[in-house]
This record gives C-alpha cells, structure tokens and sequence, in this order.
C-alpha cells in the first residue's frame, strides 16, 4: 500500500486568498502528496490581533476575527478541491496555537503518513523561535514557499527543507482585509463563497 504524504498548511487565514490556494496546489502537485490538511490557528503564537470593536483607530491590518469565523471561510476556499481538508484540531484545542502540538495529534491519527509542514519564507527565517523546532522537523519535512521580500539564503539551516520552487500569487491577507474595509472589489483575491461570507457577516468592515 502507497505511504499516505499529508501536507499540513497552517495559519491565520484571516482571510484565506487564491495565494493560499495556489500555494497549497502547487504544493500537491510539486510533492506528490496525497492530500493537504488545512489547519486554521486558535491563537497564532506570532500574530496579536486585535478585536473589532477595539480597532476602531487601527489598520484592518490588524484585525483578527473570531476563530470560527475564519474556519468556516477555510472551509468554503476549499471546497471545490477533494484534495484539501480542513481542520479543526486547533481552534478545538483552544489557547495558543503550536505547530509541534498539532503535529504531534495528527502523527498519532496518521502513523504511517509521510507530514509535510507547508511555511512561508518570512516563517522559515523566524523558525529557531518556534516552540521545539527540532521536534517540528522530526515529525515533518518542511515545504518552503518564498515570500519576495525575502532571500533564498535563508533556507538552509533545518533538515528536510524542500523549496517550493513554483509561481505564487501576489496576494496577501493584508490586502484582501484593506480593500474590503476600504469598500472595494476583492472577487478577483478571494473564492466568492468566502466574500459572500465576509458580506453576510460583516467582517473586516471599519467599526
């Protein structure tokens, strides 16, 4: 029986974009894995966000919105894909989300998969301040994918690093949130399913 090669892509996804979706494609596609398990954080442990009704004189850069609100739209990015599954391990856990804790949970259900942890370049260079770093990378094979601000020298240092070495999107959470608090057009950065969602309930909108 063929090795199940599951590619575990977290993060905030506040809103999730087509530049998550390529990514994680590409990632299917570039690695041979089987599926990719999308894993919405609780509590990123390096992101601080800020609640909408105390960010009212801030960036909507900084707005993070409720965990289950941002689980549901991971849910609807990808449901057109069979290949793609989201989880919920995270959020049900509660507290600060840590990579080393989620991947742990899924090795115990997938003992014979293949991981793979799926991180922006921005995250690799920050990785020595992970919690357990050498555990997250006995547990997983990091998949690399290059954010343009950023160097390729980086990536180097842990073990099991493959670079995903394909063409991304320019599209970031950051911008999706802006133009929506700025009341224009985002059906061309995010799945209609997830800006129908945001517009039903009112997310990313100024306070």
């Amino acid at each position: 029986m063929t090795m199940k090669r599951i590619g575990v892509f977290g993060g905030s996804f506040n809103p999730p974009h087509f530049g998550h979706i390529r990514i994680a494609e590409s990632a299917l596609r570039y690695f041979a894995l089987t599926e990719i398990r999308w894993v919405p954080a609780h509590v990123p442990p390096h992101k601080s966000g800020i609640p909408r009704a105390a960010a009212e004189d801030r960036l909507p850069m900084t707005i993070l919105v409720a965990a289950e609100d941002r689980l549901q739209m991971t849910i609807l990015a990808v449901a057109d894909h069979p290949e793609f599954t989201v989880s919920d391990l995270e959020i049900e856990r509660g507290g600060t989300s840590f990579t080393v804790d989620t991947l742990r949970a899924i090795r115990i259900e997938n003992r014979d998969a293949e991981l793979f942890l799926i991180i922006g370049e921005d995250n690799h260079v920050a990785f020595d301040t992970w919690k357990e770093p050498d555990s997250i990378v006995d547990l997983a094979s990091l998949i690399v994918y290059p954010k343009s601000q950023f160097g390729g020298g980086a990536i180097h240092k842990w073990k099991d690093v493959n670079v995903l070495d394909a063409p991304l999107l320019p599209i970031s959470s950051t911008l999706v949130r802006n133009r929506i608090h700025d009341g224009e057009f985002v059906e061309d950065l995010i799945p209609s399913r997830v800006a129908d969602y945001i517009e039903v309930h009112r997310l990313y909108l100024p306070a």
